[in-house]
């Protein structure tokens, strides 16, 4: 498997991941009150991930409506 990795400054790593936490809306804690077992951190790997997966899914998604070409609709 392929990696692709992303790499951040030490001293920027903390205002990173609070940043993105943030805008992604992580709670720590559950909507119950419980304690979010997901850390900040995992929670914003995942987010990366599930960016990086969509855009590649909004891409191909183009690539194949681009492909598609309708001339006539005739209903009757």
């Amino acid at each position: 498997m392929a990696t692709i990795s992303l790499t951040i400054s030490a001293s920027d790593l903390t205002r990173a991941v609070d940043a993105l936490g943030t805008r992604w809306g992580y709670s720590s804690t559950l909507p119950n009150g419980d304690p979010n077992p997901q850390t900040k951190g995992e929670f914003v790997r995942l987010k990366i991930a599930q960016w990086v997966k969509g855009e590649v899914h909004a891409h191909e998604l183009g690539t194949a409506q681009a492909a598609v070409s309708v001339t006539d609709v005739v209903i009757s």
